[in-house]
C-alpha cells in the first residue's frame, strides 16, 4: 500500500488539532485506533485498505503536534460531539466504523447516538462493555511484568515484541510516552463529573451535533442495533 495522505484539521473551536491518515480505495471506512496510538495497528490497517478508503483519525491528544487537545474536552458526551464533527468535516456519509479497544469503545457510543451516521459497525475487543464473569483488568495501573500477559495471549509473541518496543529516534520516544499518558487521560474523560459544555457547542459549529445526539442518546443506548451478529477472532491477547 502506499503512504497515506496526512490530513491536519482543526475543530472543536479550533482548539483540537487534529491529524487523520487516508488511504486505499473502495468505500469509506473510519478506523479507530486504541489507548496505544496508531502504530501497532498500521499493519491491519494496510489490510484493510486493500478494498477501502481508509480514514484514520488519531484521538484526540495523540496526534504529535497537540499532546494536549485531550484537555478541550470536558466528559465522554463532548467526545462524541467531536467525532460528529470530524466526520462532517471529512464529508463522511454513514461510512463503515471499525473501532479497537477504547476506539470501539467510542464507535459503539457513537453509533448507539447516531445511528444514521454509521453504516456497518465492527468492534473488535471492546473496553467498556463489562461481563461479570470476565472482568477487564485496568491495564494502566499494572506493573510492566504485569501487564504482558493482561494484553496479550502470547506476552513473549512477536506481536508483543513489536507493540512494547521503545522507538529508538528521540522524537519519536517523546511521541510514544505522550500517547501512553494520553491514555489515562481518555479514562477521565469517561469517568469526569464535570460541567458539560453542551450549551456552549450548540451556540458553535457544533450545535447540530449536539442537538441531535442529546435528543436521542438515551433511548438508543438501549436499543439493540438491527441486523448485528457477534464475531470472533483467533486467540491473540487484547489490549
Amino acid at each position: 500500500m502506499a503512504a497515506p495522505e496526512v490530513r491536519r484539521l482543526t475543530l472543536w473551536q479550533d482548539r483540537i488539532q487534529t491529524e487523520v491518515e487516508i488511504g486505499g480505495r473502495g468505500p469509506p471506512l473510519v478506523y479507530l485506533h486504541g489507548p496505544w496510538g496508531l502504530a501497532p495497528d498500521r499493519a491491519f490497517v494496510a489490510g484493510l485498505a486493500e478494498a477501502n478508503t481508509v480514514y484514520t483519525p488519531k484521538h484526540p491528544g495523540t496526534s504529535r503536534d497537540d499532546p494536549e487537545a485531550v484537555h478541550a474536552l470536558d466528559n465522554w458526551f463532548d467526545l462524541i460531539v467531536y467525532y460528529g464533527e470530524l466526520f462532517d468535516k471529512l464529508e463522511l456519509s454513514a461510512p463503515a466504523l471499525v473501532g479497537h479497544s477504547f476506539g470501539a469503545l467510542v464507535a459503539a457510543e457513537f453509533a448507539a447516538t447516531a445511528p444514521k451516521s454509521v453504516g456497518r459497525l465492527v468492534l473488535i475487543d471492546p473496553v467498556g462493555l463489562w461481563r461479570d464473569d470476565l472482568p477487564v483488568k485496568n491495564w494502566m495501573i499494572l506493573s510492566d511484568k504485569a501487564r504482558r500477559p493482561s494484553l496479550f495471549a502470547d506476552p513473549e509473541g512477536e506481536a508483543a515484541r513489536r507493540f512494547f518496543d521503545v522507538p529508538s529516534d528521540p522524537a519519536e520516544r517523546r511521541h510514544a510516552c505522550a500517547i501512553h499518558l494520553g491514555a489515562g487521560l481518555f479514562r477521565q474523560v469517561r469517568l469526569a463529573d464535570r460541567r458539560s459544555r453542551l450549551q456552549q457547542a450548540r451556540a458553535s459549529h457544533c450545535g447540530a451535533y449536539a442537538d441531535r445526539l442529546g435528543a436521542r442518546r438515551t433511548a438508543l443506548l438501549r436499543r439493540p442495533m438491527p441486523k448485528s451478529s457477534p464475531g470472533g477472532f483467533p486467540a491473540r491477547g487484547s489490549s
